[in-house]
C-alpha cells in the first residue's frame, strides 16, 4: 500500500485532519445515507470527533438536515479522477456502506484493498464480498453500526486486525487473474472447436 500525505489531501478537499473520517459513497436511495447521517449524529452525541467524507454523486440535499452540528460534519467531495480515489480512501478511518442492496459492493472491496476497515450491511451480495473480515449488521440498525464504528476506533489491536484481514480478503477478488481465467476458457473452447473441425 502506498503512503500518502494525509494532511495535503485533507487540505485539498477542506476536510479536518484531526477528525475521525468515515467514508460514504453514492447517492441512490438504496445507499441508505439516512442511516449514515444518523450514525454520524450518534457518534457526535457520544462526543466523538467524527465527520462523513462523501464521495460520488451528490443529488441528496443535505441542507435539509435540521441539526447544524451534523451538517457541519459532512464533507462532500466533488467528482474526481479515479486516480485520486485511493488517496481519498486512505485519509479515511472507516468505510461505512449501509446499503439496502448492492450488485457487488465495490466500495467495500476498494476500502479493504486500500487498508480501511469496513462497516457494512448483512444484505444482498455484500457479505459475499467482505466475508467475516468486514463488520456486518442490519443496514437500518444505526445503534449497532455506531457500536461497530466505536469498537474499531477505540481498540487499536482490533482496528489493525480488521485492516490486515480486509487486505487479505480483497486479494480474493483479483481482476487480472479473473480476466486471464476468462481468456483461458475461451482459448480452450476455441481449441476444442478447431480440433473437432480437423477430425
Amino acid at each position: 500500500m502506498n503512503i500518502i500525505d494525509k494532511e495535503k489531501i485533507c487540505n485539498k478537499y477542506q476536510i479536518p485532519i484531526k477528525s475521525k473520517k468515515i467514508l460514504i459513497s453514492g447517492n441512490g436511495f438504496y445507499k441508505n445515507h439516512i442511516t449514515s447521517i444518523k450514525v454520524l449524529e450518534n457518534l457526535l452525541n457520544k462526543n466523538l470527533d467524527a465527520c462523513l467524507v462523501w464521495i460520488g454523486g451528490h443529488k441528496v440535499d443535505i441542507t435539509k438536515i435540521k441539526n447544524s452540528k451534523v451538517l457541519k460534519k459532512i464533507f462532500k467531495i466533488p467528482k474526481v479522477d479515479k486516480k485520486e480515489l485511493p488517496a481519498i480512501y486512505k485519509i479515511c478511518d472507516v468505510a461505512l456502506v449501509p446499503s439496502l442492496y448492492e450488485g457487488m459492493g465495490l466500495v467495500s472491496l476498494e476500502a479493504m484493498r486500500t487498508g480501511i476497515p469496513v462497516v457494512t450491511s448483512n444484505t444482498a451480495s455484500i457479505p459475499e464480498i467482505v466475508g467475516k473480515e468486514g463488520l456486518t449488521c442490519d443496514p437500518t440498525d444505526d445503534t449497532q453500526i455506531t457500536k461497530n464504528i466505536i469498537n474499531l476506533l477505540t481498540d487499536k489491536k482490533f482496528y489493525q486486525k480488521k485492516i490486515n484481514d480486509g487486505f487479505i480478503r480483497s486479494k480474493l477478488f483479483d481482476y487480472d487473474k479473473m480476466h486471464k481465467n476468462i481468456i483461458n476458457i475461451y482459448k480452450e473452447e476455441l481449441l476444442k472447436k478447431y480440433q473437432n473441425q480437423i477430425i
